[in-house]
C-alpha cells in the first residue's frame, strides 16, 4: 500500500493548477483566494483536508462545512463536501480512496455530524467512475448511496415567443421588514421536505447578515392579491468571489455558443463564450406554491439584469415539479447527482427509502460549490 497522508491546511490557488475539479458545477471555478473563507458564510466549522504523498506533493484537497438542517423532523448536523480536487494521476486516485475517504468519514464523527452529502456532475467520467462505479467493490470502502438525481440548469434568457409571466403576481424585492414573513412562509412550504432549512426564529436574518455579498434585496417575493407571500427567489452572485470560465467538453454546448451569439443581439440571450468570464448567479431560498410562480420570478430576474447579462444556475432534482425549467427559458443543463457517503458496513439510511425520490429538497447551489 502506498505512503500517503492528510494535513489540514490553507493552501494556494498555484498549488491545484492543472487539478480535476469534481464538483457538479456545469463550469469551473478558478479556486477562491480564500475558500475556507467562502464557506465560513454557511458554517461555523469549516476544515479544509489536503491529501499528500510520501514526497509531500499534493494530490488533492476538499472543504468540510457542517450545517444545520431539519431532517425527517428533526434537527441534525450535515456534513457538505465542497471544493472537491484531484492531480489528474492514479496515485491522486488512489489516495483519495485509500486515505482521503475514510478521513473525511473520521472528520464526521469528530464533527458530531449524522449526515455527509457529496454532489458531484456524472459528466466527468473519469471521476464519477472512481468514486461512485469502482471497477471491485471493496469492502473497506465507503458506500456512496444515491439520494436523488439532479439537473444543474443554466438559464440564459429567454426565447423570442416566451410567455407572460402571471399578471395577478406582486413581485418586488423583499426589505429588512420582511424577513419575519418569509420566514414563516418558509417554514410553512418546507414542513413535508424530508431535508430543509432548519427554520428557527430570526434563522433568516442571521443567515442573510453572515452572506458577505448577499442583502434581503436580493431576494424577490411574489405576493398575491391579498398581499400573502406565494414565492420567494434569491440570487447569489458567485461571480464575486472568484473568476468563473466555462470549459466545456460537450457538443451541445457548442451549438448552443451558437444561438447565444445570434440571440444576444436581439438582447433576449446572454452570450456565454468559452474561457471567458461569465457572470454567474446562484438562485438561492426558492419557495413558491406552483410552477407558474416560479417562471414569473425567474422571468423578473432575466428582465431586472438584461444590460447587465448576468447568467443564473439552479439546481432541479428529479421529481420536483415546481422547479421543472420552462420552455419560455433557453436553458443548458449538466447531470448531477446526490450522494450520501456511509460507512462501508452502515445499513441504508432511511432518507434513502422511496418516499423521498419525489419529495422537494431544500438544498442551495452556494452549499455544494
Amino acid at each position: 500500500m502506498e505512503a500517503f497522508k492528510i494535513v489540514s491546511e490553507p493552501i494556494t490557488e498555484s498549488d491545484l493548477k492543472g487539478f480535476d475539479t469534481i464538483g457538479a458545477m456545469p463550469f469551473d471555478l478558478i479556486h477562491f483566494e480564500d475558500i475556507e473563507s467562502y464557506y465560513s458564510q454557511f458554517s461555523v466549522v469549516v476544515k479544509r483536508l489536503v491529501l499528500k504523498n510520501s514526497k509531500n506533493e499534493v494530490l488533492g484537497s476538499a472543504v468540510l462545512y457542517t450545517k444545520e438542517y431539519y431532517i425527517e423532523g428533526r434537527s441534525a448536523r450535515v456534513l457538505f463536501i465542497g471544493d472537491v480536487s484531484a492531480k489528474p494521476v492514479r496515485e491522486a486516485l488512489v489516495g483519495w480512496s485509500q486515505a482521503m475517504l475514510p478521513e473525511i468519514l473520521n472528520q464526521k464523527k469528530a464533527l458530531g455530524a449524522e449526515y455527509a452529502f457529496f454532489m458531484i456532475s456524472s459528466n466527468k467520467r473519469k471521476m464519477f467512475n472512481f468514486f461512485i462505479r469502482p471497477r471491485k467493490i471493496r469492502s473497506d470502502h465507503p458506500r456512496f448511496n444515491l439520494v436523488r438525481s439532479v439537473k444543474i440548469n443554466l438559464i440564459q434568457g429567454k426565447t423570442f415567443f416566451a410567455e407572460d409571466p402571471l399578471e395577478h403576481l406582486i413581485i418586488r424585492r423583499a426589505v429588512e421588514s420582511d424577513l419575519d414573513q418569509i420566514s414563516g412562509y418558509i417554514k410553512k412550504t418546507t414542513a413535508n421536505m424530508p431535508l430543509a432549512r432548519l427554520c428557527t426564529k430570526g434563522f433568516l436574518s442571521q443567515e442573510i447578515l453572515s452572506w458577505k455579498e448577499f442583502s434581503p434585496s436580493d431576494i424577490f417575493i411574489a405576493l398575491d392579491c391579498e398581499g400573502k407571500i406565494v414565492g420567494t427567489l434569491g440570487s447569489f452572485p458567485l461571480y464575486k468571489y472568484g473568476k468563473i470560465k466555462f470549459d466545456l467538453k460537450d457538443s451541445r454546448f457548442d451549438s448552443l455558443q451558437q444561438g447565444l451569439r445570434i440571440g444576444s443581439y436581439f438582447k433576449d440571450l446572454r452570450p456565454v463564450l468559452r474561457k471567458k468570464e461569465t457572470k454567474i448567479n446562484l438562485f438561492t431560498h426558492m419557495y413558491f406554491n406552483n410552477h407558474d410562480i416560479f417562471y414569473s420570478l425567474v422571468r423578473k430576474w432575466i428582465d431586472e439584469t438584461r444590460k447587465q447579462g448576468d447568467i443564473f444556475v439552479y439546481p432541479h432534482f428529479k421529481g420536483a415539479l415546481k422547479s421543472a425549467p420552462s420552455d419560455s427559458l433557453l436553458t443548458f443543463s449538466v447531470n448531477a447527482n446526490l450522494y450520501l457517503i456511509q460507512e462501508p458496513n452502515e445499513p441504508p439510511s432511511s432518507l434513502l427509502k422511496t418516499g423521498l425520490l419525489s419529495a422537494d429538497l431544500d438544498i442551495d447551489l452556494p452549499f455544494v460549490v
